[in-house]
């Protein structure tokens, strides 16, 4: 448990980046210019807090393609406001109503399947920012109480496993890039 305080105060810092092909720290807004904002690996779209569908009512839904073309699907798209990604099923979620909040499933593992899901904002405006980043940072702190109840020796090296350090660190790494 000291561990998990001292590795969760204000003074860490994540280290060294892993490439790990399942959980990329490259957020989508780092590849092209600032279009789109990814609130990163564990996250699913929602139009409101309130909000637990699973698909948007203003969108659609596709199979089969990678988070490249529905990025790009996206962004041709005036009316999109942005899309969620889940790898394992390389299924997009086109969205044209407002994305006012997000979940984070990583660790809260509310869906079925491995939580390989990643919300991407288009052209989000600074105060839309600024409500996500509420958001994110009260999953960052029930994270950390995740991590003191549930993981005897603090984050690890699993990707998928909810004790990530990995997802931990993308969180954080995130969170200080909203406005």
């Amino acid at each position: 448990p000291c561990f998990v305080l001292v590795w969760w105060s204000c003074q860490w810092r994540p280290g060294v980046h892993t490439s790990s092909p399942a959980i990329s720290l490259e957020t989508v807004s780092q590849r092209k210019s600032d279009e789109f904002v990814s609130l990163g690996f564990g996250t699913v779209c929602r139009s409101s807090v309130q909000d637990f569908r699973t698909v948007p009512v203003e969108g659609d839904v596709r199979g089969g393609m990678s988070k490249e073309t529905c990025q790009h699907l996206c962004s041709t798209d005036r009316t999109c406001t942005g899309f969620e990604f889940r790898r394992g099923e390389q299924r997009c979620e086109i969205w044209r109503q407002e994305i006012l909040a997000h979940r984070h499933v990583f660790h809260n593992r509310t869906v079925p399947g491995a939580p390989d899901f990643e919300c991407v904002l288009k052209l989000p405006s600074c105060e839309r920012l600024k409500a996500h980043k509420a958001l994110h940072d009260h999953a960052i702190m029930d994270l950390a109480f995740f991590v003191t109840d549930y993981c005897e020796y603090g984050p690890i090296n699993q990707d998928l496993d909810p004790c990530s350090r990995v997802y931990a660190e993308q969180m954080y790494d995130i969170n200080q890039h909203l406005c």
